[in-house]
């Protein structure tokens, strides 16, 4: 009982410091498209990636491979690594959804 509890504890704490950690990359236009990167403490940091990468991809209308692997290094690179498995997953959500409709550029992030 008090091995459980222990754990709990453990994994509340963990779930914690990853919703705190993680970094948002975000567009901002001025002259085209720039990606701004912000460190944010979050509810939901899955979603917040499926948002963030949606966004990005949309924003830059992002269809080339060569383009979507640069941009999923880049959230990797500015990540920690305990986060890298929930990145790969909203990535994939997103690139799935976008691309294997007919409507690659008419993605909404209504969750």
């Amino acid at each position: 009982m008090v091995q459980h509890q222990l754990d709990q504890m453990i994994r509340d704490t963990t779930e914690q410091s990853y919703r705190c950690r993680m970094t948002e990359v975000t567009a901002a236009a001025s002259k085209g498209t720039t990606m701004v990167v912000v460190e944010k403490c979050s509810e939901d940091p899955r979603q917040d990636f499926v948002d963030s990468v949606a966004t990005m991809i949309t924003a830059n209308k992002l269809q080339n491979p060569n383009n979507l692997r640069a941009l999923l290094d880049y959230y990797m690179s500015v990540n920690p690594q305990e986060l890298h498995v929930m990145i790969l997953d909203a990535f994939y959500q997103v690139c799935t959804d976008m691309f294997s409709s007919s409507k690659c550029y008419s993605y909404s992030a209504d969750f």
